[in-house]
């Protein structure tokens, strides 16, 4: 509504980011009970999405270019990239490490879904006073999608294959503070390789 496009204009900079995700999936874990290790398994659905745009683009996105007349509009240096892939995992954790610590890692191969980026270089939109003409300029930018033909978008579509990996350390230690846990991750570390029916403008 006009409130909420006005209160998010207040808050604008000259450079913005955007972003977001989804994962919907199931992960089993197995082992003996007493056992320090355990096997992981998952399957997983993932869509990413995230953008980085300036101020204009946004005024242009939510009220057009009436407030642009007689100026120029930037739109360079806008950053969107939307994927989504299926991921088959499989991992191992090691617990009690010294007693405490756990130790973890899972190696996935990726499913690419669908694929689609937008970069755009030196870009700008220029609209006339009297609104007669409109000049768009655009230099260094590139448009890449994965293959949209009918019926090569849907969850079943192979359109790209990747490996990725995550590993973890949990270790629990006292401080001044009390119980206290040292956590360190890294996830989704690797790249999805696109056909070659990903088309790029």
């Amino acid at each position: 509504d006009s409130a909420t496009k006005a209160r998010s204009q207040k808050r604008l900079q000259a450079q913005n980011r955007i972003g977001g995700n989804y994962f919907a999936g199931a992960t089993a874990f197995f082992g003996a009970k007493n056992s320090k290790y355990r096997f992981v398994a998952g399957l997983k659905q993932v869509e990413l999405v995230n953008a980085s745009f300036s101020d204009d683009v946004f005024t242009l996105g939510f009220y057009g270019n009436k407030m642009f007349e007689g100026k120029t509009a930037n739109i360079g240096n806008t950053n969107v990239n939307h994927y989504k892939y299926q991921e088959i995992k499989v991992g191992l954790i090691w617990d009690n490490i010294d007693t405490t610590a756990k130790l973890g890692c899972s190696f996935s191969y990726l499913k690419g879904q669908s694929l689609l980026q937008i970069n755009t270089g030196a870009a700008s939109i220029y609209t006339a006073a009297d609104a007669s003409e409109i000049d768009f300029n655009m230099h260094g930018s590139s448009v890449i999608m994965s293959d949209t033909a009918k019926g090569k978008n849907g969850i079943a579509t192979f359109n790209g294959n990747g490996l990725s990996a995550e590993f973890f350390a949990d270790m629990p230690y006292t401080s001044k503070l009390g119980a206290s846990k040292f956590f360190v991750s890294v996830n989704n570390l690797g790249f999805i390789k696109w056909n070659s029916n990903t088309v790029n403008y």
